[in-house]
């Protein structure tokens, strides 16, 4: 018998999706995880189902919908919070969520953070800059492009058809535009400005009791290898204490790189649940 609850945690990158997931992750009834690989198992697992010919050959009713429970239950075996909420972008993917609705058998719960784009390319900028000795997976990508190292040519490759802001971007509006009900959307600023009415919400649309969250000692328990998988120290470095970064978008990238990347907030003409 299943005893575990899953949702999932999903949105654009440099939103607060860490400090969220560290926040929740008080309550002793919720684990949230680092950025998990459940995703790619799964849609794996589901490719090979639809197109292997000895599944065409021998299949039984509800045998795929099984495996990919199972999956899940197995990949968090380990963990014994009852609450789990797994993170990946790829999440909101409509794909992914049809995927999930067959395995738990129930439409997935997936809390979204966000960001004005401009916001987001002015964080990955000023964090670029601090790392100036560590050549950055955005840098790293402009040498083997052979393109000149800037702020503007940096903006350009995050916000490009492969680039990492604009994949999170596309990805989670494709989920938005076909099952909005599944999304709950928190807004970084909201986040850091008023956490208690954010919690609340986030709680809301999962269906948990309310928690009294510490804000002043708050500790990620998943600590990722940002050197490793980024050359980009403190991708996912968290304050002990919530509170914005004082940083302004428009300082950080110029008035004309402001200008360029302005809208793509899609969220903003969803309800607020």
């Amino acid at each position: 018998m299943d005893t575990k609850h899953y949702h999932f945690l999903s949105g654009l990158p440099r939103t607060g999706s860490t400090v969220l997931a560290s926040i929740l992750s008080q309550n002793p009834s919720i684990y949230v995880s680092a950025t998990s690989p459940l995703v790619g198992l799964m849609h794996g697992a589901k490719h090979m189902w639809d197109t292997a010919e000895h599944v065409k050959a021998y299949a039984t009713e509800g045998q795929i919908e099984a495996t990919l429970r199972g999956m899940i239950n197995g990949f968090y075996s380990l963990v014994e919070r009852p609450i789990i909420l797994d993170k990946n972008r790829a999440w909101a993917n409509p794909e992914n969520q049809d995927m999930l609705t067959l395995a738990l058998g129930v439409p997935p719960k997936i809390v979204c953070t966000v960001r004005p784009i401009a916001d987001i390319l002015a964080s990955f900028m000023v964090l670029i800059r601090k790392n100036s000795s560590t050549v950055s997976f955005v840098d790293q990508s402009l040498i083997e492009l052979g393109e000149d190292i800037n702020d503007v040519n940096r903006c350009k490759l995050l916000m490009s058809p492969d680039g990492h802001v604009f994949q999170s971007w596309s990805v989670l509006r494709m989920g938005w535009e076909r099952y909005p009900e599944h999304m709950l959307f928190v807004e970084y600023d909201d986040l850091v400005s008023a956490p208690e009415r954010e919690l609340a919400r986030v709680y809301e649309f999962l269906a948990l009791p309310p928690f009294a969250h510490d804000l002043q000692h708050i500790q990620n328990t998943v600590q990722e290898d940002d050197i490793a998988a980024y050359h980009l120290p403190g991708m996912h470095a968290i304050r002990p204490a919530l509170g914005k970064i004082s940083h302004d978008a428009r300082e950080v990238l110029g008035d004309e790189l402001f200008a360029q990347y302005q809208g793509g907030e899609f969220w903003k003409t969803s309800e607020r649940l």
